[in-house]
């Protein structure tokens, strides 16, 4: 980009994140491109308050918006989050291959991490080496500012947090005790002591959940992290995986879990414009409606079929994981590509445009590279390049949905896979599920051109998840008792 708007800063900040508590900032700063002036933050104040229309960029802009947010710093209007614009320039690509000179401020950024106590000195050290980068790093400004807007939105995610019932906690500490209590017993049959020692796991990863003292758990959420821009938390961190039997509101308050229903399959028949597709998604149940042309009812099976039927996953991987016969998974397979061949016709122009063009991108501009360097890629490779433009417009649609609701003010607490979970009032429950549903619908809108179909679970206070509750029961049931299901 040969001109970026001004004022814009260039900021970074050093923080410590303990246990599930709120962040604590340590030290951070700001830089003004253009007039070169340096500046210190602290709490309560920020360079950019009286700008009319502050930008700021950041490596990650994530981390520095929650650091600052700690400190009750003015959130600027417009955001660049220098990590993201680096994925787009880089995904895809070898490290080995990145600007020396870029890698070496990025990893100076990085270490924020692993050196807590440098400092404001580490901070101006690392805005004046992004600055003299930042350019390179941001290309399309529109898009920047739009993936801005998303960096916004997981700040308050992470200084939200999901509530964790202290009531649930403590019974998973007790049928802790029990599971090893059992798991030490002699004598038991191979699969109950396989049983036993997966349940003690799950049990033992769930306990040790990061959970502040207000009771909400908070890490990390890595945006961006997966090629198709996902989130990628660590699994021993994510509540909503690891601990999801844990979750639930304070008195007084709702958890609403809207998430898109057969999200990929929606995508990929708005993106292909299969009719075919169209119609099995938008009439019914889209696993359904594929289960009546292949003559199958059980809907799991259904579900463990048709999104690696759609991303070309061989027959014969097919028949091992879904447990059918060879000659079965062949016959589903030719149905599918005769049902669907628009679709399928699609996939192949996706395959030699990438070929052709060595990259892929989504409608908003989040790109993956092909290094085709050494020639046509293997086929597996290339059917995973394939199936990028389905899994990043699904997260496209999943951040436009979180730039919407925060907008309207909701209180979201995170996201997972194709779901977002809010917070709200009790008493707010069917205002805030009727807004937080037009908001997903508009989002699949703006990405795909026609909104995509939304369900809604809601968790009042001493109510689980209701795959939370699966989990329980399956944990509970493990020790063979069913008396520290509740308290």
């Amino acid at each position: 980009m040969d001109k970026l708007p001004t004022p814009l800063w260039v900021c970074h900040a050093t923080f410590i994140r303990q246990g599930g508590d709120v962040v604590q900032p340590l030290a951070a700063a700001a830089l003004e491109l253009g007039t070169d002036r340096l500046a210190r933050l602290s709490s309560g104040q920020c360079p950019w308050e009286c700008d009319e229309q502050p930008l700021i960029a950041a490596y990650p802009a994530h981390q520095f918006l929650e650091a600052t947010r700690a400190w009750r710093c003015a959130e600027p209007m417009h955001v660049i989050d220098l990590f993201a614009e680096h994925r787009v320039v880089t995904n895809g690509l070898q490290t080995e291959t990145a600007d020396p000179d870029l890698r070496g401020v990025l990893q100076a950024s990085d270490r924020t991490a692993v050196e807590r106590s440098s400092g404001e000195q580490h901070c101006e050290a690392v805005v004046k080496g992004l600055a003299l980068l930042v350019r390179r790093l941001v290309p399309d400004l529109g898009q920047a500012l739009r993936r801005g807007l998303y960096a916004k939105a997981v700040a308050g995610m992470q200084h939200r947090g999901f509530p964790i019932s202290p009531i649930f906690h403590r019974a998973a500490i007790g049928l802790l005790e029990r599971l090893r209590e059992e798991c030490c017993s002699a004598g038991r049959r191979r699969e109950a002591d396989d049983r036993l020692a997966k349940a003690l796991r799950q049990t033992e990863r769930a306990v040790s959940l990061p959970v502040g003292g207000d009771w909400r758990s908070r890490y990390e959420l890595r945006p961006y992290a997966a090629s198709t821009g996902r989130n990628q938390p660590k699994h021993s961190e994510h509540a909503w995986d690891a601990a999801r039997f844990l979750i639930s509101p304070p008195e007084g308050r709702a958890i609403l879990v809207i998430d898109f229903a057969a999200e990929e399959f929606g995508v990929a028949a708005n993106l292909s414009g299969d009719p075919a597709m169209i119609a099995d998604y938008y009439t019914g149940d889209a696993y359904q409606n594929f289960g009546r042309r292949v003559g199958i009812d059980d809907r799991q099976l259904l579900k463990s079929l048709l999104l690696p039927l759609m991303y070309g996953k061989p027959a014969i991987g097919l028949a091992r994981d879904c447990e059918i016969t060879l000659q079965q998974a062949r016959q589903i397979e030719a149905i599918h590509r005769g049902a669907y061949r628009h679709f399928w016709s699609w996939v192949d122009d996706v395959k030699a445009f990438a070929i052709n063009e060595g990259s892929l991108h989504t409608v908003y501009g989040w790109r993956r590279q092909l290094n085709i360097a050494d020639g046509i890629p293997p086929k597996d490779r290339l059917r995973s390049f394939a199936n990028f433009p389905i899994q990043a417009h699904a997260t496209e649609v999943l951040w436009q949905a979180c730039r919407i609701l925060r907008r309207k003010g909701f209180d979201v607490c995170g996201v997972n896979q194709d779901a977002v979970m809010l917070e709200c009032d009790e008493g707010d429950i069917g205002d805030v599920k009727r807004a937080a549903e037009a908001g997903l619908a508009d989002a699949a809108a703006d990405v795909l051109g026609r909104p995509l179909k939304v369900d809604t679970e809601i968790v009042r206070s001493g109510e689980r998840l209701r795959k939370g509750q699966r989990d329980w029961d399956k944990l509970t049931a493990a020790v063979g008792s069913k008396e520290v299901a509740w308290r």
